[in-house]
């Protein structure tokens, strides 16, 4: 289990990971990110998945955002990338992260006036690469798509919570032969108003 205290520091940041012990849950390590500035907010977000745990920090760059992965190793938990995305300026990138096998999602709500992207990573033999930027299909200014992630094998949900009027969506990519493409696009069936999408997994 990982948990991010994000308040903790003037906003710096921490993130827990526990362990499920006989004598129940226990706290196994502590993970900062490099620096330790205050207002980098990391551990805004957290994500698992076997022995690799990733951790959105929104603060660094002017807000800019990051996202860093750590790999369970014979010493402990070690930092072995620091993910930031190929355009981002005062984006909040980080501010949703979700993994899943090799590929990990980051979502960045404020990019390009608050319309939102989300932008996904492969690992290779040697790092972590970015390999795709996601948009929703009629994304426009405000609708924070990227607020929410998820990810499961082959396809990626991104909330948008903010579109038409606060009413959100939800958009679902599928990974093919050449590249994600968007599938669908997922709404409630009374929509009413403030109703929030988010993505979870």
């Amino acid at each position: 289990m990982v948990v991010g205290p994000v308040g903790y520091g003037s906003l710096t940041g921490r993130v827990y990971v526990c362990t499920k012990t006989a004598r129940g849950w226990q706290q196994s390590a502590e993970l900062q990110g490099p620096g330790g500035s205050n207002g980098g907010r990391f551990g805004y977000s957290v994500a698992i998945a076997g022995t690799t745990i990733v951790v959105g920090s929104i603060g660094p760059g002017a807000y800019a955002g990051r996202a860093y992965v750590f790999s369970d190793t014979s010493t402990g938990w070690q930092q072995v990338a620091e993910l930031e995305g190929s355009d981002t300026v005062y984006d909040d990138f980080g501010l949703s992260v979700a993994i899943s096998g090799t590929t990990i999602v980051v979502g960045a709500p404020v990019d390009n006036s608050e319309t939102g992207r989300v932008h996904v990573f492969r690992q290779t033999a040697t790092d972590w690469h970015q390999t795709a930027e996601l948009n929703g299909s009629d994304s426009a200014n405000g609708d924070y798509f990227g607020n929410s992630v998820a990810i499961s094998g082959n396809t990626v949900v991104g909330g948008a919570p903010v579109n038409d009027f606060d009413t959100g969506r939800a958009y679902v990519f599928t990974r093919t032969a050449t590249g994600w493409q968007q599938t669908a696009e997922l709404k409630g069936c009374r929509e009413p108003n403030a109703a929030y999408f988010h993505a979870a997994s």
